[in-house]
């Protein structure tokens, strides 16, 4: 019988050394295996009582993990990987991007936790400290090539 290759294995066996991206990446991944059984144990109920309403604040908490645990982390990782090369950025400061990466989702455990006011705190001190990670809004270290490409695009990438 054949050995699957799961991707955790895998990955596991790679001898590249761990890219602080990746720590974004990985809390995404897990906010949306959370999502995924948190999803069962929300619908099970409404099945036995023929509803279709999730009550508040469950409703809410599962929608807030779901943006910001889960879409939020994976952009945040990507674009930590991606943007310094399409927009020719200086290279990220990777002693910031560990504290961004703890706050952001310190605030994320704690809006799940009924701490709206410390989560959007520490949300926004993760998202700043982020911001001076990425060094995205610092002059380009080199040219990008951009033939064809609106001169717009730059600065529209930054501000998304």
């Amino acid at each position: 019988m054949a050995r699957c290759n799961w991707t955790l294995t895998t990955g596991a066996r790679s001898r590249q050394p761990r890219q602080n991206f990746e720590w974004f990446l990985y809390a995404s991944l897990a906010a949306l295996v959370g999502l995924a059984a948190w999803n069962l144990a929300l619908v099970a109920p409404l099945w036995r009582e023929h509803t279709s309403v999730i009550p508040d604040p469950a409703n809410s908490r599962f929608l807030y993990l779901a943006v910001f645990g889960f879409i939020v982390n994976m952009i945040l990782g990507y674009s930590l990987r991606l943007l310094p090369t399409f927009l020719g950025l200086r290279p990220a400061r990777q002693a910031l991007v560990l504290p961004a990466f703890v706050l952001f989702n310190a605030g994320v455990a704690a809006r799940l936790l009924e701490g709206p006011l410390a989560s959007g705190a520490l949300a926004f001190a993760g998202m700043a400290v982020y911001i001076l990670a990425l060094r995205i809004f610092e002059p380009p270290a080199t040219y990008v090539k951009s033939r064809g490409v609106d001169a717009s695009f730059p600065w529209f990438i930054r501000l998304a």
